[in-house]
Formats: C-alpha cells, sequence, structure tokens
C-alpha cells in the first residue's frame, strides 16, 4: 500500500514598496517668501527666506545612474562649514534621456554604451531614490536645505520622462521639510522678447512648452501640497532690454488652466548666464532681475564666475555670467549682484569637492575684499524660548490680535482650546479673530523648533463688552423717517420710496422700487443727519454699523452702505446679498473703504447705493427692514462686567440675576459668588471660606476676587452679637487668599461660630 503525504506550502509575497523618505529631527523647516527693500528704490522685492531668515546660497551636487553617482557626507559637511546653507541636487539622468540614444558612448571612452533610464522602472527606481534619500539626510545632518532638480537638456524636454520622474519623487520627498523641488533646467532658449517666448506665436500661453512645464507642476504639487516649487528656469533672463520679460513669462505660467499657482509656496528659478547687459543697457541696477523680483518670488538656481582665467576642476570657465553694470560699476561676480539685492544664489562651478576647493578662495577672498561675506546659519541648539507675554487682552466681539514669539531659530506655535472666533497662524504664532465669550480664559501654547518644544499657559483675558445706540431706525408704520431717494446719471431712471407692512424685525420696511431703462444710471435712498458724526477717528474699530435687507432685481445685486460728508468723504462697504432673501450685515467700521471721511463734519448722510454698472437695466427693490450704528466699548465696572460675562447682560439684576437670588441652587447667592469668584451658573463650582481649628487659635480663609468691596470676617458665641474678627479694606489687592484669626478658648467660650459678611460701598 502506497501512502502519500501532501504537504500544502502557503507561499505569501509580500512586495516591499517605497512609500516616502523618513523626515529626521534635523531637517529644517521650510523656506518661506519674505519681503525685502529694493536697495534701489523700487518695489519690495519677493525672495525666498531659510528658517533663520537667510537667502538660500548653494553649491551644486549631482545624482547621475553612470559617473558621479553621489557625493560623499564630507563634502556636504565641507560646504557648510564655508557658509552655504543649501545644495542644488543635480538629477543628470534627465539630460542623459535627452541627449543619448541607447548604445552610443557617455563622455569617456571607459563608460560602455547608454541604456535608457526610467522612473517607471521599480529597480531603477528603488537605486535612483535611495541615493537622493542618502544626499538628503547628508544636507539635513549638516543643517543645509536641498533643491531636487530634474536637470533636462536645454530646451529640450521630455516630458513623459519628467512627468514619471515627479510622480514617483514629489510625494517621496514631500515630508522632508528642508526639500525643494525644482521642476526643469533650462526646458527653453530663453523668454523671448518681453516674454514672448520663441514658439508662442507671439502670445506665451499658446507656448506648448509653457503648457508642458504646467501640467508637470500640476503633477509635482498634487504629490507634494506643502512643498515649495520652482518653476520656468531659463537660462538666461535676456528679453530685449524691455526688463519685464521674465515676470511677464511667470504671469503667463500662472494663467494656464490646472493647479492655482500658490505663490506663497512657488517661485520662478532662473539662470544667469545672459542679461541684458548687450541690449542697450537694460541690465542696469538689475533691472529685468528686480522687476520680476517685485511681481513673483524668484530664485537664481545656477550662475557662474566673472570674464577672466578662474579655473575649475574641468579648466578654463569659459562659459561665465557677465556682470550687472550698477550704478555704472560692474559687480565683479554675479553673487555681488545676489547678495547686493539679497536675493541668494547658486553657484554652478562648486559641483564636487574639487571644484568646491579650487573655486571657492578664488571668490572668497574677492568677496571678503569687497566686504561681501556670510557665515553658515546659526540653528538652534535648545527648544524655543518664550518671548512674548504670558497674558493677552481681548474685548469680546471685537477683532483682535496677540503675537506669540519665541527665540530659537524656526519656531512654529500650536494652541489648544482657544475660544471660538479665534485662530492661531502656526507659523507666525499670531493669534487673531473674534469672539464672543467673554471672561479669563487659560489656553493651553507651545512653540516648537527642531530641539524640541516648550508649552506655555496663556491667559487670555477676554473684557465683556456693551453696546451704545448711535443711530437706530426700524421704520415705524407710515413713515419713512425722514429718509429720501435720489437717481441721476441718465434721463428715464424712476425710482418711489414708500413704506410697507413686510420684514422681520417690527413687521415694517422701507422699499426702494428703481426702474431703469440703460445700465448708466444710479440711484439709492439715504437720510442726511445734521451735527457732528458721534464717533471719532480713534473709535473706528468699535463703531459697528449693522442692519437687514433685501434685494429683489433681475440682475446683479452688488450695493454699498456709504456714511458720507461733504466733499464725497466717504466710508463704504460693498454688500452682494443673496438674491431675494433678507440678509443681515454686521460689521466694524474700520472694515469699510475709507476717502477720509471728515469726522467733523457739521452734518453727515447714510446712503444704500446700488451698482448699477453691474446690475443693468430692468426693476430693482431694496427693502431696508433696519439699521443702525453703534459703539461697542468695554465694560469697566468689575459687578457689571462679571454679570455679562455669567449672565449674559450687564444690567442683569432682578429675579435669578439679583444679588441676593441663588441663580444656580447651590446655597451661595451670586453676590457671594461674585465675591469670592465662583461661577454662579455652576452649582459644582464653590469657592467656599475654609476654617481650621486650633489651640488656642482658630483661623477663618476666603478667597478675595473682586476690588471695590470689604470683607469683613466676624465672630459670635451665641448667634446674636457678632463683633469684628478683621476688614481687608477695599483697596488692597485682589486674587488672593486672607486669613482671619481669633482666639477660642473652650473654658470661656462653650460654642464659636464665625462668618463672612460682604459689603459694596
Amino acid at each position: 500500500m502506497q501512502i502519500l503525504l501532501i504537504f500544502l506550502v502557503s507561499v505569501v509575497l509580500t512586495i516591499h514598496a517605497r512609500a516616502q523618505s523618513i523626515s529626521l529631527p534635523t531637517d529644517r523647516a521650510r523656506v518661506t517668501v519674505a519681503s525685502v527693500t529694493d536697495p534701489f528704490g523700487g518695489p519690495n522685492l519677493k525672495v525666498l527666506r531659510t528658517d533663520t531668515n537667510t537667502p538660500l546660497r548653494a553649491g551644486t551636487a549631482w545624482i547621475w545612474e553612470k559617473q558621479r553617482q553621489e557625493e560623499p557626507e564630507t563634502y556636504y559637511a565641507s560646504m557648510r562649514a564655508k557658509g552655504l546653507n543649501s545644495v542644488r541636487m543635480i538629477l543628470f539622468d534627465t539630460w542623459e534621456i535627452e541627449e543619448y540614444t541607447t548604445g552610443t558612448p557617455l563622455y569617456t571612452p571607459t563608460v560602455q554604451g547608454y541604456t535608457a533610464t526610467s522612473w517607471n522602472d521599480s529597480a531603477y527606481r528603488n537605486r535612483q531614490l535611495a541615493r537622493m534619500e542618502r544626499a538628503v539626510n547628508y544636507a539635513s545632518a549638516n543643517g543645509m536645505y536641498v533643491i531636487i532638480n530634474s536637470h533636462n537638456k536645454i530646451p529640450k524636454y521630455d516630458e513623459p520622462y519628467v512627468n514619471a520622474l515627479w510622480t514617483h519623487v514629489a510625494p517621496y520627498f514631500a515630508n522632508r521639510t528642508h526639500v525643494l523641488y525644482e521642476l526643469a533646467n533650462e526646458p527653453m532658449n530663453g523668454v523671448g522678447n518681453d516674454g514672448r517666448m520663441d514658439d508662442s506665436g507671439g502670445n506665451a500661453l499658446n507656448s506648448p512648452r509653457l503648457q508642458a512645464l504646467k501640467r508637470g507642476y500640476d503633477i509635482a504639487r498634487a504629490g507634494a501640497p506643502n512643498t515649495h516649487l520652482m518653476i520656468l528656469t531659463p537660462p538666461g533672463i535676456n528679453d530685449f532690454a524691455t526688463g519685464t520679460g521674465m515676470g511677464n513669462v511667470a504671469a503667463s505660467f500662472a494663467a494656464l488652466p490646472g493647479t492655482a499657482v500658490d505663490w506663497t509656496k512657488t517661485s520662478v528659478a532662473y539662470h544667469l548666464y545672459n542679461n541684458d547687459a548687450a541690449f542697450n543697457g537694460a541690465a542696469d541696477n538689475a533691472k529685468n532681475l528686480r522687476n520680476l523680483h517685485s511681481r513673483f518670488p524668484a530664485w537664481p538656481s545656477e550662475n557662474a564666475f566673472p570674464p577672466g582665467n578662474f579655473p575649475t576642476a574641468n579648466g578654463l570657465d569659459t562659459w561665465r555670467s557677465p556682470s550687472f553694470p550698477i550704478n555704472g560699476v560692474n559687480d565683479l561676480w554675479v553673487n555681488q549682484t545676489c547678495e547686493r539685492l539679497g536675493i541668494g544664489w547658486s553657484m554652478w562651478f562648486m559641483n564636487g569637492q574639487a571644484q568646491l576647493d579650487i573655486n571657492w578662495p578664488i571668490m572668497i577672498a574677492d568677496a571678503n575684499a569687497k566686504g561681501w561675506n556670510w557665515t553658515a546659519d546659526v540653528l538652534p541648539s535648545t527648544a524655543p524660548t518664550f518671548t512674548s507675554p504670558s497674558t493677552a487682552t481681548f474685548s469680546q466681539d471685537l477683532a483682535g490680535s496677540h503675537q506669540m514669539t519665541a527665540t530659537g531659530g524656526s519656531v512654529t506655535y500650536a494652541a489648544v482650546n482657544l475660544p471660538d472666533g479665534l485662530t492661531l497662524n502656526s507659523s507666525t504664532g499670531l493669534i487673531s479673530g473674534t469672539t464672543s465669550v467673554a471672561g479669563k480664559i487659560n489656553v493651553s501654547v507651545s512653540a516648537a523648533n527642531s530641539v524640541g518644544t516648550t508649552p506655555r499657559t496663556l491667559l487670555l483675558d477676554i473684557v465683556p463688552t456693551q453696546d451704545t445706540s448711535l443711530y437706530s431706525q426700524a421704520f415705524g408704520a407710515g413713515t419713512t423717517a425722514n429718509w429720501f431717494s435720489y437717481s441721476g446719471g441718465s434721463s428715464g431712471i424712476t425710482n418711489t420710496l414708500t413704506n410697507e407692512a413686510t420684514g422681520t424685525t417690527d413687521g415694517r420696511a422701507l422699499r426702494l422700487s428703481i426702474t431703469a431703462p440703460n445700465s448708466g444710471g444710479y440711484a439709492g435712498m439715504g437720510i442726511g443727519i445734521s451735527g457732528t458724526p458721534p464717533f471719532t477717528a480713534s473709535q473706528v474699530s468699535r463703531i459697528i454699523v449693522r442692519g437687514r435687507l433685501q434685494v429683489t432685481t433681475p440682475n446683479a445685486t452688488n450695493l454699498s452702505i456709504v456714511l458720507k460728508t461733504a466733499g464725497n468723504q466717504d466710508f463704504s462697504l460693498p454688500l452682494t446679498p443673496t438674491k431675494s432673501a433678507w440678509v443681515d450685515f454686521s460689521a466694524p467700521l474700520s472694515s469699510f473703504t475709507s476717502n477720509n471721511f471728515n469726522f467733523s463734519a457739521t452734518s453727515w448722510e447714510i446712503l444704500i447705493v446700488p451698482n448699477f454698472g453691474l446690475w443693468g437695466t430692468g426693476t430693482s427693490t431694496i427693502r431696508l427692514d433696519s439699521i443702525e450704528i453703534l459703539r461697542r466699548s468695554d465694560i469697566t465696572d468689575p459687578l457689571q462686567s462679571w454679570r455679562k460675562i455669567h449672565f449674559g447682560s450687564a444690567t442683569a439684576s432682578t429675579g435669578l440675576y439679583a444679588n441676593t437670588a441663588d441663580f444656580d441652587s447651590d446655597g451661595v447667592n451670586n453676590m457671594l459668588e461674585y465675591a469670592l469668584g465662583s461661577i454662579p451658573t455652576n452649582s459644582q463650582s464653590k469657592a467656599l471660606p475654609t476654617m481650621e481649628v486650633g489651640t488656642p487659635n482658630v483661623s477663618f480663609t476666603y478667597f478675595r476676587a473682586q476690588p471695590g468691596l470689604v470683607y469683613t470676617v466676624e465672630r459670635s458665641t451665641d448667634l446674636v452679637t457678632w463683633t469684628s474678627v478683621g476688614v481687608t479694606q477695599s483697596s488692597a489687592p485682589v486674587g488672593q487668599s486672607a486669613t482671619a484669626t481669633t482666639t477660642y478658648s473652650q473654658t470661656n467660650d462653650s460654642r464659636l461660630f464665625l462668618k463672612l459678611r460682604v459689603n459694596q460701598p
């Protein structure tokens, strides 16, 4: 008999995909876009800044499958020691795919035939990503940024290859905050005449190359939503002397369909191998360069040395950047111009240790002689230290802000349990907004850098406010309350102003009906008020204009609420209410557009002004249910403030809100809760006095919560006769506990009673 033993073996194949690069604690915070002063008096320049507010100053390193596969960590340490804070990582395989065909030799006879690479080949992709990750980590360990560059060969651009590259690279390093992506390298010959690219037919929006670059941008942005992307990277900024070409190309790029360009996380890269010097002197004072930076953030990602016999590792530098004439005098090398403008630079002929060692001494010697110098960025060695106050004051229902600051390099901020309406900008540390909450609130905040996190308690003192009406109109039955209608700008416009039984506030509304035979006219309604306006310039942020209206029209609903004095001096608030719906509006006067409003005028007006340039023709109706102007002031009386915080009204003092009432039924009346600092609407909040019995003393301790009160401890042995033990004067500091002490003798006192009396003088 034959017995067959059959073993069923289950084989599970696990495919390990490269998910994402792992962040290191030494990764520097993402670069930001900053605005710096133009040294030649033009508009401010938009530049990139590191987390220590320094320009990007970069050397170069290649990543290449065939040769120069990667540089050792010592190279990055050497760059950092010389003061560089970034490295441009050249993915040279992009050049290969566009320059060579399979089987052709590369640069030296020792290299065998060329074999095309592909980012869709997982084996190649894993090799290349591993090289790149080592370089990214070397840069991180040495406190440097990395600009990963897809280095195509001018002016070629293999779009499928590049798009595959960014499809894989963009998400892989997206979480590495010290990494930037430069999406191309000289993908066009230049920017053309005033930004009209050579292949655009006179309109850069029609350029196939620009459209391809935008598709690559969309892929990279989708894979790395927060990574800084660099776009365009032409070989120079020559634009036939117009001085605006680079900026025009950037504007055209941003206007193309697809993902909107976020210029807080995008910049224009460019090379400085030629400029406008040969074209009627348009490069004087870096004209084109400054124009670009005044319009868009940008960075020169490649430049070289000025004319002369400067050695390089590959022999003489024969393709060099001419210098910019600055006030008629040439900077010796373009880095000096970049330093002068505060825009940073990236030196091509510092590409590997040999070039760095040969070229750096020449460059730095001239730089030092001219007063240009830099040192390595000073990075934090400890967790942040807060330098801003630990308290912040806001006013209820008014816009406010508090700026948190901390030392320690690039700092990010966090906050929990912020009151509704207040938000934190985690990058800047600004807490801002408007909240309807009032009272003293402890908020847990923190400041973090690459070293650690520092927690802190921030006390928000949100002062309660109350409103004083300066003007109010709700339109009683049968009256227009002295409001008038007006029209002009075109003959034939008619309007009528009536009072009707609609609206929702009091059942009445003022109705303006307008019939406009053409779009050239205007009409509206308003009221003239005699006397000086009841508010001043210093009160603008506390003046609130609010109301309720309805617009019925066949066209657009644009209109403005205007406060006006003579000479067309006004405050104007544009509104676009939902058509046919009753809409409430409320805004501080500080949010209105100001046209030199005259606060000293002897009369003024409130106007409702439709924009007939947008409304067009036809019959329209505006119904005004109510309008009010009020002043929102801080409540300074402590008791009124307390009532507003806990009862919602500064004047709530009857019924359950009375001093002797017990709102939360916890056995402590409202006035004692006020005096002792407990919450009158929460029965679990009791700040009752405590008594400690000793021999021969008895101590009585209570919390002194409010100013302006007299706290008196009294004693009695029979509950009939009471004598004072101690008095805390009304001028004494608040927010502290007080203790009154009395003696107790079992021989003389069979009983002892103590009580706290609180009086408001």
